[in-house]
């Protein structure tokens, strides 16, 4: 009796210690009631999941699959692989795992800690639609289970359920709001419903609460791009640069950002990094065509997008690219064949967008100009050199009302391009 006593209060204090998150503490006590019982199977096992919580995974595996030779029908055993597995991105051999734990005892599928694992490893094999019911189950059982919340969110993106993500995501940031990888996913799904001011806020959040990952201050630099806040913008993915990884990409934008601001100098010096990081790359030949374009060595430009689509013909950033070298060289007709194909690629690119209307303008296809432009005003309704051009499709139309409306909107965005646009109004009466 004293024996059983013993074993009990060295399991207690175990399990009271790896609550605590002391998970060392906890296999000391776990070790001292194997001693006293060597086939307390559930003791092997909370010591192989102690040792998960200490990332020595190696060991939580050797462990519990001691445990399974004693014990091979151990249903909680083979759900603390399971979640071991999942820890190292096994994730075939975690669902299995997970599978075969319920089926020796269903009823740990009322437990939300193995439903989570069932979700978790379900998505990473793409098994989304399963995901999506545990995670649905496991919110039902605990609507308080923020991580539950978010894998939720996690599997609707996956199945293209954008609108079911955000309102799952949340739910995530209300149950856990200083989680910033829920503020962070929300944002992400804001960004890709086009709803930017919505992003910025959960990015300014994420900054907020953990001011040194730099991959927060590149989207919310992003997101405020798409504002066109471009020099905040520039700050912003400068900071990224400055505390995390030099990637190619991140200098690109940065690039592109200073381009937008007028200051080539800078931009010069971000493309520069583009071609140390990645020489021959695709990113590296869009910069170079940019630079290129800049310093109006069209010949040159041309070239490098070219070299692009050779290294990649299915890269929507290419396809643009050249579409933009041949704008500028007044080659509108093979400009907007290069538009279009960058568009069927990626069909909200609101630069490429605007530059197919405006070749196609050029080439006297006025109708088609009007619909790629309205198609444009959809995914960003507040520039004004759209409304600027706008205007010109209107007025060549003839279509007066809205020439007058774009004219109206142009006076509170741009009064050097209204006055433009009331110059043209005035030549064609």
């Amino acid at each position: 009796m004293l024996r059983t006593l013993q074993i009990k209060w060295w399991l207690f204090r175990g399990k009271r210690e790896k609550a605590r998150k002391h998970p060392a503490e906890a296999i000391r006590y776990f070790e001292k009631a194997l001693a006293l019982d060597p086939q307390r199977v559930i003791a092997l096992a909370w010591i192989g999941s102690c040792y998960s919580d200490l990332q020595q995974y190696s060991a939580a595996i050797e462990v519990l699959e001691q445990a399974l030779q004693r014990a091979p029908h151990y249903s909680e055993v083979h759900a603390y692989l399971a979640d071991v597995y999942t820890k190292q991105d096994r994730h075939r051999e975690a669902y299995d795992s997970i599978q075969r734990a319920f089926r020796m005892q269903p009823k740990l599928k009322e437990n939300p800690q193995w439903m989570y694992v069932l979700g978790y490893c379900s998505g990473h094999i793409g098994r989304w639609e399963e995901a999506a019911q545990t995670f649905e189950k496991i919110t039902n059982l605990n609507a308080g289970h923020a991580n539950a919340w978010h894998g939720l969110g996690w599997a609707y993106s996956h199945l293209n359920r954008d609108f079911d993500a955000l309102t799952a995501y949340q739910r995530a940031v209300e149950v856990a709001p200083h989680n910033s990888t829920a503020h962070f996913e929300l944002g992400t799904i804001y960004f890709n419903l086009r709803k930017f001011h919505e992003a910025a806020e959960q990015f300014k959040i994420c900054c907020t609460l953990d001011p040194q990952y730099p991959g927060f201050h590149y989207a919310l630099g992003q997101t405020l791009r798409e504002l066109r806040e471009f020099g905040a913008a520039a700050e912003l993915i400068s900071r990224a640069l400055q505390i995390g990884p030099k990637f190619a990409e991140v200098y690109y934008t940065l690039g592109l950002t200073y381009t937008e601001l007028g200051q080539h100098d800078e931009a010069r010096n971000a493309f520069e990094e583009v071609l140390r990081l990645e020489p021959h790359s695709t990113i590296d030949f869009c910069s170079q065509a940019a630079s290129y374009l800049r310093l109006g060595k069209r010949p040159e430009a041309r070239q490098a997008a070219e070299q692009a689509l050779r290294l990649d013909p299915n890269s929507a950033d290419a396809h643009a690219c050249l579409g933009c070298v041949l704008h500028e060289s007044g080659t509108f007709d093979k400009a907007a064949e290069a538009y279009s194909k960058s568009l069927a690629l990626d069909p909200n690119r609101f630069e490429t967008l605007a530059g197919l209307g405006d070749a196609y303008f050029e080439l006297g296809r006025v109708k088609d100009a009007k619909e790629v432009l309205i198609r444009a005003q959809t995914v960003k309704s507040n520039d004004p050199n759209l409304h600027r051009l706008l205007g010109e499709v209107y007025l060549r139309l003839g279509d007066q009302i809205s020439v007058l409306r774009e004219y109206e909107i142009l006076k509170q965005q741009d009064s050097s391009l209204a006055e433009d646009l009331e110059k043209r109004i005035k030549a064609s009466a």
